[in-house]
């Protein structure tokens, strides 16, 4: 079972927290639509995680993108967080 670089896991494990505040949020707006397309793009992180291949990166990044497309605007920039150069921190 491979496991992705540290900082990848990092941003990802940063990225899912950040999924669970904003459908939180959506929630709180009565946005079921958008928090099903939240949990959408996620959903598949936590099983890349647990067994890494060298495509999920892009497979991620692809899921990520078509996220944002949808919703462009008030959303958590996800796919930002995945390029950033910085350490992140909860």
């Amino acid at each position: 079972m491979k496991e992705p670089p540290d900082d990848i896991k990092l941003r990802l494990l940063f990225i899912l927290h950040r999924g669970f505040v904003e459908a939180r949020l959506l929630a709180a707006a009565d946005k079921s639509k958008q928090i099903f397309d939240v949990a959408d793009a996620l959903e598949l992180i936590p099983g890349m995680l647990k067994d890494w291949q060298n495509e999920d990166l892009d497979r991620i990044r692809s899921l990520l993108t078509a996220h944002q497309e949808k919703h462009p605007v008030g959303g958590f920039d996800f796919h930002a967080r995945l390029d950033e150069r910085d350490v992140l921190t909860f």
